[in-house]
């Protein structure tokens, strides 16, 4: 895991894959050249007395990136919670502040459907990443029985529908990519 509990601080949506991927290098566009200005920022962390990993990825405004906007809804870009089981991860929850999100906070600036497709694959596309290192065999996510999101986030990257209903939710059902 690349920059596990750190916090990391981008200019713009187009930088944020560049942080998940293995040749990672902190870019000068990076550094701060104003007192205070705004950014992206990018947190990968777990609470030790949570089996939950979470990712999150929110927009701010920082001072020389040493303080910064906590993550609330109204500055979300996208979260992503994960588990790491025996032989798999279980991505739990997956959110992008994009046109399918419900969010309570109407000030909330959304992001278009290209950046958000393109946040999209590279989260999952790093939690592949993180199951090969680990030796992991799929990575498991539920969808709902109407299979919308399904189809507009999941079918497209090779998520196949496995017949196992989810055990909180029988309007769930399981989905998985072979790793």
């Amino acid at each position: 895991m690349y920059f596990f509990n750190k916090t990391i601080f981008v200019n713009n949506l187009s930088n944020i894959h560049s942080v998940f991927t293995k040749n990672y290098i902190i870019q000068k566009s990076w550094i701060p050249t104003t007192i205070c200005s705004e950014k992206i920022a990018i947190k990968h962390y777990k609470d030790e007395s949570d089996p939950e990993y979470m990712i999150r990825i929110w927009r701010t405004n920082t001072i020389f990136d040493y303080w910064y906007n906590g993550f609330t809804c109204g500055n979300f870009i996208a979260s992503l919670y994960y588990t790491k089981n025996e032989d798999s991860i279980k991505i739990t929850y997956l959110a992008l502040n994009d046109s399918s999100y419900r969010s309570f906070d109407k000030n909330s600036d959304r992001i278009n459907n290209k950046d958000s497709d393109a946040i999209a694959s590279t989260l999952i596309d790093y939690i592949k990443e993180i199951g090969k290192e680990e030796n992991k065999r799929k990575i498991i996510i539920d969808v709902h029985s109407n299979l919308s999101i399904y189809k507009k986030d999941y079918e497209k990257r090779g998520f196949v529908l496995t017949n196992r209903r989810c055990l909180d939710n029988s309007y769930w059902i399981e989905t998985e990519y072979i790793l």
